[in-house]
């Protein structure tokens, strides 16, 4: 409870303010009254009161007297102990209030014609209760966090921003793990873009050729050499190969089947002798026929394709496939693995050119003595030895060649189809986890990803206090929206709220909202914004200045009603009927009533006399205060409300009854104050009769000349109107301004005389 205003200085109007002790002894009631004019400092000495409450100097601050020199301070005493305000800040206490001022109508509700997203999160805040608020503020100070790591997230982004090729989200770049063969990879792509990048040259260049591996096999020659004449029996063979074993020489096989060849009519074609008594000629004959031609013929051809298989043309051929496929290589190795083996040059014309020598004796001695089972000599197996070797290694080069070509073929095609553009990006990827994992770059993304991480369990713990804050919501909305209505109902309002959505209180614009909209005549009228349009129904076209107060004050109601601790709660009201009209200040002071009967206290600011009679004279023990004047400022002090606050009529009726008594007093008012007097009386007895602005003299004549039907007859009776016309007179004679010089002063005892008989009259 507020118990003191100890004083408030250089806060707006209340330059120096305290308590005025003349007929009170400065304390505060569980319930007051405080009235003064507009501009007299109650709206100051209600944000005092809402800074004490809220804990918000700014309250008080912005207000400091204009031109003051000292700074604003104020001291009150709450439950016994002192509160503080100097340097731009409470010290001392705090105090449970709950303030319903223009402060919170501009923070809660409207700004003018507009009703705002901020003004519906304020709102809820203001109504949800302690547990909503609760809530509510866990929600919004991890969502404060959350932006502030989205502030941190998007400095680490744009530090890791420049290590990252291509358009790689930051996100899935640093979700990149580790590969350890990453360097070998980007070798193998780095290739694969390049040559799809030279798909044209690729296309272009030359596949690698195959060499003409020489035919002649060890087999083939053997048996070429070991060949024999089939077609001559054997004793004829021997006989011969023994004559030209015994007789000649390597060459004599061929001397005897040349003259053989030449022999006519049974004579030798050297000697000219009859050779038919010959048997060793006979068997050259039989030897040396057609077959033995076609032997010798057979041999020659056999040994023609061999010398030629391993000619020196030949030779020059593979050499010139191997150089060329070498100047084809210098391209190829660079795309495909596949390696064709090596084969020194050299070393091939030395074995080929030994091999050729060697096959070229053995198959001459052969030709020489065709009947002669030819052998290799040991020289000449050494040279096929190592060709053999050599036709080996063309063989490897060969299969190498078509595993090579193989891969070209497939590499072209590749080249051909081949997106530049996806393998660039294929390329870039690679490149991206190789940098993702390199030295700095590491620690940018582990600050990064622990950032996200971080915000990530923000985001898990905002979810569940959404989740229970729209458990609560639910079962507060319609609880709350009914209360709400049967408030503006009880307020006489013709309107009602209803529900903008599904939920009343939804998370538009990230904090809790009501979203609310009004009922008009059974038409869903929406709050609208600023821009809307001037020719649609809306907050701003709909409702009159007395509906948005009592709207406010219904939803003020809503809350404070429901609150589980009101009796701790102090209720401060600064003129809660401004621009209401007469039957809803009716209802105002009857909701007021029933809160001052539960509330810890209730203080009440007004300018309005009436309502603060009305206040009085409803709620029981309400202590009336007010703001007088004192010198340059003002002070706090009892109010009499009773004589402050009672019509014209009474005000002067007692007014004349003083004088009557004391005669003391204005002489010139108490005059006045006759006439008025009078004036009232007969208006209040002859409504019908005499009109609203008529005076006194007006209803003399009235009476004079009313018809005998007229209720004003009854003034005529007995010496009514020679009364009324007698204090007429002399009231006419003090009415002018220079009066005290024309008539003088009405004596003591002349005044008291008018002044009973003007009793009298009205008490007749």
């Amino acid at each position: 409870m507020i118990q003191k205003v100890i004083h408030i200085q250089n806060v707006g109007k209340l330059v120096d303010c305290r308590p005025s002790t003349t007929n009170w002894n400065g304390e505060l009631a569980k319930r007051t009254l405080v009235y003064a004019d507009n501009g007299a400092g109650k709206t100051t000495l209600s944000a005092v009161l809402t800074s004490l409450a809220t804990n918000n100097p700014a309250l008080i601050v912005g207000r400091q007297t204009l031109g003051g020199v000292a700074g604003a301070s104020a001291q009150l005493r709450v439950n016994g102990t002192t509160c503080s305000f100097a340097g731009g800040s409470w010290q001392g206490c705090s105090v449970r209030a709950e303030v319903f001022d223009s402060g919170f109508i501009a923070r809660n509700v409207h700004a003018g014609y507009h009703v705002t997203r901020e003004h519906k999160q304020s709102l809820c805040e203001f109504c949800l209760g302690e547990e909503g608020v609760r809530l509510a503020r866990k929600i919004d100070d991890a969502d404060g966090k959350m932006r502030k790591l989205d502030l941190s997230i998007s400095q680490a982004k744009l530090a890791i921003k420049p290590h990252v090729l291509g358009a790689t989200d930051i996100d899935a770049f640093v979700a990149l793990t580790l590969d350890s063969d990453i360097e070998a990879k980007i070798a193998i792509q780095r290739s694969v873009l390049s040559r799809v990048e030279n798909a044209e040259a690729l296309n272009k260049q030359a596949m690698l050729t195959e060499v003409a591996i020489p035919e002649v096999e060890r087999a083939q020659l053997d048996a070429h050499l070991s060949a024999g004449f089939e077609n001559v029996l054997e004793a004829t063979a021997e006989l011969v190969r023994k004559h030209v074993t015994q007789t000649l020489d390597v060459d004599g096989e061929s001397w005897l089947a040349y003259g053989v060849e030449h022999a006519k009519d049974n004579r030798c074609p050297f000697c000219g002798q009859d050779t038919s008594a010959s048997d060793l000629v006979q068997a050259y004959k039989g030897y040396f026929g057609e077959a033995y031609k076609l032997f010798r013929d057979k041999l020659e051809t056999a040994a023609t394709a061999m010398e030629s298989a391993v000619s020196t043309e030949r030779r020059a051929s593979v050499v010139e496939v191997l150089l060329t496929n070498l100047r084809h290589w210098d391209f190829w190795k660079q795309h495909v693995s596949t390696t064709p083996p090596e084969i020194e040059r050299d070393t091939l014309e030395s074995t080929w050119s030994r091999y050729a020598s060697a096959l070229a004796e053995a198959l001459t001695r052969k030709s020489r003595a065709p009947l002669v089972a030819g052998v290799l000599r040991v020289p000449e197996q050494s040279a096929l030895a190592d060709f053999e070797k050599l036709r080996s290694q063309l063989q490897s080069y060969n299969d190498a060649v078509k595993r090579a070509n193989a891969a070209i073929n497939q590499l072209q095609k590749d080249a051909r189809t081949g997106d530049p553009d996806k393998e660039r990006a294929s390329l870039q990827g690679l490149q991206n986890r190789e940098r993702r994992h390199s030295s700095g770059v590491a620690d940018l993304c582990k600050d990064y990803a622990e950032l996200v991480v971080t915000k990530e369990k923000l985001a898990t713990t905002k979810q569940g206090l959404m989740q229970d804050l729209t458990h609560y919501t639910d079962s507060f909305s319609d609880a709350f929206e009914e209360k709400v209505n049967e408030y503006l109902s009880r307020l006489c309002a013709d309107f009602s709220i209803a529900r903008s959505s599904k939920k009343l209180v939804n998370y538009i614009g990230r904090k809790p909202n009501l979203d609310y909209c009004l009922k008009i005549r059974n038409v869903t009228v929406p709050l609208g914004t600023r821009d809307s349009p001037d020719d649609t129904p809306s907050f701003k076209n709909t409702v009159s200045e007395g509906d948005k107060g009592t709207l406010a004050f219904a939803l003020f109601l809503a809350k404070v009603n429901a609150l589980p601790d009101l009796a701790d709660v102090v209720l401060v009201f600064d003129d809660p009927i401004n621009s209401f009209d007469a039957d809803r200040k009716t209802a105002t002071v009857s909701e007021l009533r029933r809160l001052a009967g539960r509330a810890d206290q209730t203080i009440i600011l007004t300018h309005d006399k009436r309502f603060a009679r009305h206040v009085w004279e409803s709620i029981p023990e309400v202590l009336p205060l007010h703001l007088p004047r004192d010198g340059a400022g003002r002070v706090i002090a009892k109010w009499d409300i009773e004589t402050e606050t009672a019509d014209l009529y009474d005000q002067d009726y007692r007014a004349v009854a003083d004088f009557a008594t004391t005669e003391t007093g204005d002489k010139l008012a108490t005059v006045r104050r006759l006439r008025q007097l009078l004036e009232g009386n007969l208006r209040a007895r002859y409504v019908m009769e005499f009109p609203p602005r008529d005076w006194l003299g007006g209803m003399i004549e009235r009476i004079k000349n009313a018809r005998e039907s007229s209720r004003l007859v009854a003034m005529r009776q007995g010496n009514r109107l020679h009364e009324l016309e007698d204090i007429n007179e002399f009231c006419k004679r003090f009415y002018h301004d220079d009066w005290s010089q024309t008539v003088g002063t009405p004596t003591d005892n002349e005044l008291t005389s008018f002044a009973e008989r003007t009793l009298a009259f009205c008490g007749s």
